[in-house]
């Protein structure tokens, strides 16, 4: 017998080394889960300026274990609300995505949108609260509206697209059209029009906006669910 390592072959940790390396890993895991959980209970609460203290008090953690996974406030607030974007983006998933009659597109993606809001609400509102001052978080939340209008967007292509004009103008009879005259006020069917309506639709349809008739006008969830369909009906009819 030889404790030699055969040529070709790697030495690695006693087996005891690596069961306290994975240990290690995995009480890491579970401190910092533990203390975004509590995070997100404490903007759940209206809490959406919680400090190092009061989340290391929350979770049962040390303010020294607590600053040796975070180095700052700042860095906990990503951390938690990236983490909560990752576990809810299932709920953002809409099927069939564009296709289907109008009436079943608007109902699918209010209904989504609701759902979303009912999970995130507090986290965004945190999310609000912080992008002005941590360019991070706020490069978060441009994303997060940004990826909201995308799938506004793609949801409702078909009312769009016939709101726009034809954008192949090499051909023929383009060739042969007249100019449109200019006028100071959009026309159904310009390119103007299409875009209004990509606008009032993403902006009716963001969480700010359910946020608004769901705290600040007291509206209940089926209150808010028929407010958002009969205006999406009247403007992508």
């Amino acid at each position: 017998m030889t404790d030699r390592v055969p040529p070709g072959v790697e030495a690695g940790p006693a087996p005891d080394e690596t069961t306290q390396t994975d240990g290690r890993v995995a009480r890491r895991e579970r401190n910092i889960n533990a203390v975004l959980d509590v995070v997100l209970e404490m903007f759940a609460e209206e809490s959406l300026f919680p400090t190092m203290e009061q989340a290391a008090a929350r979770s049962g953690l040390s303010l020294r274990s607590l600053y040796r996974y975070f180095a700052d406030p700042g860095e906990l607030l990503e951390a938690t609300i990236r983490r909560n974007r990752e576990r809810t983006a299932p709920l953002t998933r809409l099927h069939a995505i564009g296709q289907g009659p109008l009436e079943g597109r608007i109902d699918d993606f209010v209904t989504m949108r609701l759902r979303l809001y009912d999970s995130v609400g507090p986290e965004y509102r945190a999310t609000l609260a912080h992008a002005h001052r941590l360019p991070r978080i706020g490069e978060q939340l441009a994303t997060a509206r940004d990826e909201m209008r995308q799938q506004f967007k793609l949801q409702f292509a078909p009312e769009l697209e016939a709101r726009t004009p034809d954008s192949g103008t090499d051909g023929p009879e383009s060739a042969s059209r007249s100019p449109r005259p200019e006028t100071d006020t959009p026309t159904s069917g310009t390119a103007a029009d299409g875009d209004a309506v990509l606008a009032a639709g993403d902006l009716l349809t963001q969480l700010d906006s359910i946020d608004y008739l769901r705290r600040h006008r007291g509206l209940s969830a089926a209150e808010t669910k028929a407010v958002l369909t009969s205006t999406l009906n009247t403007l992508l009819a």
